[in-house]
Order: C-alpha cells, then structure tokens, then sequence
C-alpha cells in the first residue's frame, strides 16, 4: 500500500486514510523518496511511524502495475516489461512458421502492444537509450512476422504492418488523453480541469514554468507540451474541430 503523507514538526497526517478512511496495515506499507541522485544521496533518512510502527523505506514500488523508482528513471520498470515480453517473442517465433502474417500481427497486437501502451504516458520519459531498448524488441517480432532480413529498413516494416515507433505511438496515446481531458469526454472525475487552459477560445494548454528536469517528465508538463505542439501544427481548424485522434506523428 501506498502511503501519501505530511511530515511537518512531528505531526504524522494521513491524507490517504482522512479522504477514504482507509485502514493502514504497517506491515505492508513502505515508503519511497522520489528525487534527484544528488538531493537523494544528500537526504537524512525517514522516520515515519504508524501505530508504533517505523515503515520501511525503500528504493522503489510497484504502483498500478508500474515500478516507481526513487529518481525517476524507470529502469525497473523496463526490466519488469521484458520479462514479460520475451515469453511472447518465443511464442511468435514458434507459430511463424504455420501461421499467417496477419494472424501473426493480430497476436502481437493484442499481446506485446498493451504492456508498452500501459501506463507509458508517464513511464516512457525516460532515457533514449531505454526506448531505443523496447523499440528493438518490436523490430526483432516485425522481422519474424515479415520474415524479413536483419537489414530490412524498419519504417517499412512498419508501414506494411501499420504500426508506429513506441515513441510516436505514446505521443499518440497521451495526446488522446489530453483530448478527453480538455474536451470532458469520458473523462474520470479526478482529471477534470488537471490541464487548463489559457482561456475558453484559445486551445493551448498552461505549461507550469519549470527549468528541472525531473519536473519536465511529469505527465502534466509533458503532456501540455505535446498538446500545443499539435495544436501549433493544426492553426488553419478550430479547437471544436482538432482532435489528436486525426493527427499524425
């Protein structure tokens, strides 16, 4: 269980507990410091009781099906997706050779796609390197479905299979967010109003000054960023109009 708290003159607030009056078991409660290596490394440790009970601190957690790390930089995270994906290599490698090439497609659609679509809105601002990782397993399962060469251009594979860079297709998801959010379509209580926007006839989104670099990957500086960036591209149709669902990456 996650623990949000306030530690402030020694008096321990439960914000967790007073909204939703929650009970919290000591035993499987942890908590995790999230910030740079420098600030982290030169951090006292947390003591935080509840019912006579010091937490455990520890380095990172699993969180909705996402490892967070202390310093945000979501390597345990991508070790946690290649465990799962290497099974599903196996297992397109083993029906490539009696199945067809849309079967093929459709199962690592349904099968690989969604464990890099989950929660990759906020986990993929990690490093280029890391991406680069995830977009060579996609490559390795592109070339067994075409049967392709280690050489093959991989923008045409992807374009005879229909498919994006991880990269651009995260772009893609989190801008379809943005929309559902700005526009209050189908969109969960929680988020409502969490982008607004420089006024009601202007469609960019307020961007929240911020020169860190841990504060750039947020999701809400992020995802702003992309949204007027699309919007910039789209200035001859209206914001009634534009949707990221038509836009092309």
């Amino acid at each position: 269980m996650i623990v949000s708290v306030f530690y402030y003159k020694g008096l321990f607030e439960n914000v967790t507990m007073q909204r939703t009056q929650m009970v919290v078991h000591p035993g499987k409660s942890e908590i995790v410091k999230i910030g740079t290596q420098r600030s982290l490394k030169n951090s006292n440790d947390l003591n935080i009781f509840v019912h006579d009970h010091r937490l455990k601190e520890v380095t990172s957690y699993k969180y909705l099906g996402v490892l967070v790390d202390s310093t945000s930089a979501w390597k345990e995270h991508l070790s946690y997706m290649q465990e799962r994906t290497y099974p599903k290599i196996r297992l397109i490698n083993r029906l490539a050779t009696f199945l067809t090439r849309s079967v093929l497609s459709k199962i690592y659609k349904q099968t690989m796609l969604p464990i890099f679509d989950y929660g990759c809105s906020v986990w993929m601002e990690c490093s280029n390197s890391m991406i680069d990782s995830l977009e060579r397993l996609q490559n390795q399962v592109m070339r067994t479905i075409l049967k392709a060469y280690r050489t093959s251009c991989t923008q045409s594979m992807r374009s005879r299979l229909g498919l994006l860079t991880l990269k651009n297709r995260k772009h893609f998801l989190r801008s379809q967010l943005v929309d559902k959010i700005i526009n209050d379509y189908n969109c969960r209580n929680q988020l409502k109003g969490y982008l607004p926007q420089r006024s009601s006839l202007h469609g960019r989104c307020l961007i929240n000054n911020t020169t860190l670099h841990l504060g750039q990957k947020t999701f809400k500086y992020a995802a702003a960023k992309d949204w007027n960036r699309i919007y910039q591209n789209r200035q001859d149709q209206s914001i009634t109009t534009f949707s990221p669902f038509k836009a092309t990456f």
